[in-house]
């Protein structure tokens, strides 16, 4: 699949806390589906390891930590990590150099490069 593929399929979904597809999903799912449709590295994903929230965001934060993360610029296959990189609570995927993302209040969004300065994110490619 093109970028813009995978952006107009993932664009077709919505939004459900601890969604894996195909019709919805969370931030995290979303991220690790468009990095198996694009072929990239796909990030561990916690919710394999816990169902509960506040024991999925332990298990992030101590992954998140890892070695297997290395801080970047923007650049398509990062992972946006919205906030600072250690403490996120939401995370998006570059692709097409924007940002792709889903949240209960918007439901999947793409931004535009010129639309990303008024965002604070952090950029990491999974490096394993």
């Amino acid at each position: 699949m093109t970028g813009d593929e995978v952006i107009n399929a993932m664009l077709a979904t919505s939004y459900e806390r601890g969604g894996r597809g195909p019709d919805t999903w969370d931030c995290w799912g979303l991220v690790c589906e468009v990095s198996r449709l694009m072929d990239w590295p796909v990030p561990y994903d916690p919710l394999a390891h816990s169902e509960d929230v506040r024991e999925m965001l332990r298990i992030f934060r101590e992954h998140v930590l890892d070695e297997d993360w290395k801080l970047t610029d923007r650049q398509d296959g990062a992972v946006a990590f919205f906030g600072k990189f250690e403490a996120a609570r939401h995370a998006g995927i570059v692709i097409n150099s924007g940002v792709l993302h889903t949240r209960e209040d918007t439901g999947p969004q793409w931004i535009a490069p010129e639309d990303l300065g008024g965002y604070r994110i952090e950029y990491a490619l999974w490096d394993r």
